[in-house]
């Protein structure tokens, strides 16, 4: 093609009119007023909650029983919010078990992380046209169960 260089880079000069001479012109965009709308990721409340207690069992031994509840607004993933940028307001509960033995060192926690096991939008990413304008989103981790168990020296 007329005017275009070897040069692999050549294409990211089109905003800049390098390609002109194509009938190529770069485009000052389409104005869009963007006054009330809201900040993108900016939820406007969220809610974080913990609740821990700690039995004593006798012979050195503790068992720690925690919840934490997270609760998260609808929000908008980008500054136009428009429905398709609307996320959703969604919660989460996550618990664990702490069995300890400070004395010798040993314990043992089991854990529930996403216990509603719920597939959460996150937040979503709209790619630009050159991409084929399609939608990211992103989602919480799948429900987690775990243990462990060790020793401290």
């Amino acid at each position: 093609m007329p005017g275009v260089t070897g040069n692999p880079t050549a294409i990211l000069g089109v905003c800049s009119g390098a390609f002109a001479g194509l009938g190529i012109t770069p485009s000052g965009g389409v104005p869009v007023k963007l006054s009330g709308k809201e900040l993108p990721n900016s939820p406007k409340m969220t809610l974080a909650f913990g609740a821990e207690y700690t039995f004593e069992l006798g012979g050195d031994w503790e068992l720690t029983a925690r919840a934490d509840y997270y609760w998260q607004d609808e929000m908008y993933s980008r500054i136009y919010n428009t429905i398709s940028d609307r996320i959703d307001a969604y919660s989460n509960i996550n618990l664990t078990l702490i069995l300890n033995n400070f004395e010798n060192g040993v314990f043992a926690e089991a854990f529930v992380k996403n216990l509603a096991d719920d597939d959460i939008i996150t937040d979503a990413y709209l790619t630009d046209d050159s991409s084929g304008l399609f939608t990211n989103v992103f989602l919480n981790e799948p429900r987690l169960i775990g243990v462990t168990i060790g020793k401290r020296w």
